[in-house]
């Protein structure tokens, strides 16, 4: 059985560590009560070209963090003009951007890097090691960032 554990672990950190790759994002609008409506533009869902990135840090000897975000592949792509189109499209309550990574996808906010992403909602995963167990939860990027855009400082 340990055996088995030591297994499911390696490709955990093996699939965790290939997460990073080039893709597209469907676009969403979120409200503050994580209300949502599709992006979009050109009577299209809004696709963004990216990468998704996963950010990890180990916790103690048993528990490890796991955060992810869609890094813009155009840095001289206006975070603020892709939020506008948000309030425009849905009123100023629709004011967070959330990327999509699938029908089913969790809460996933937009960058340019790690130090500069949209206000939004965050899934984060505490990922037990020795149990093999991932338990979510959703923050506001808001929450996580009261001086900055930096979400992801806790996990240097």
């Amino acid at each position: 059985m340990k055996f088995i554990k030591i297994l499911i672990y390696i490709n955990f950190v093996l699939c965790s560590s290939l997460m990073a790759y080039a893709d597209t994002a469907d676009i969403y609008c979120a409200n503050k009560n994580k209300e949502t409506k599709w992006l979009y533009y050109n009577n299209d869902i809004l696709k963004l070209n990216g990468e998704w990135q996963n950010l990890s840090k180990k916790i103690n000897s048993e528990y490890r963090l796991i955060a992810r975000y869609f890094k813009l592949n155009n840095k001289n792509l206006n975070l603020n003009e892709i939020q506008q189109l948000c309030v425009h499209s849905f009123g100023s309550d629709f004011q967070y951007v959330q990327a999509s990574s699938g029908m089913f996808s969790t809460w996933l906010p937009v960058g340019i890097d790690d130090r500069n992403v949209l206000q939004g909602f965050l899934s984060l995963s505490y990922y037990c090691i020795r149990c093999l167990k991932i338990k979510t939860f959703h923050k506001s990027v808001n929450e996580l960032s009261q001086n900055n855009n930096n979400i992801f400082e806790f996990i240097y």
